[in-house]
């Protein structure tokens, strides 16, 4: 994982997905994009804390808004 400086925000960001999970999520999303009723995809990728009980599964991203934004 890197870690570059947001070039509008001068923030640091952290790259947590490779090029291949980012572009498995976006195919994904893109398959459920309009539907009524969604795919149920298998976790492209699995985030925790391990001092903590927070867990996430991730399987797709929006194709119109592709940033995936972890907030407290």
């Amino acid at each position: 994982m890197q870690q570059q400086l947001h070039p509008k925000s001068k923030e640091a960001k952290l790259n947590l997905l490779t090029d291949e999970i980012r572009k498995t999520m976006l195919a994904n999303g893109r398959a459920n994009a309009g539907r009524e009723e969604s795919i149920d995809f298998k976790p492209a990728v699995k985030l925790f804390f391990p001092w903590g009980a927070a867990t996430w599964l991730l399987t797709e991203l929006d194709p119109e808004n592709p940033d995936i934004e972890l907030r407290n």
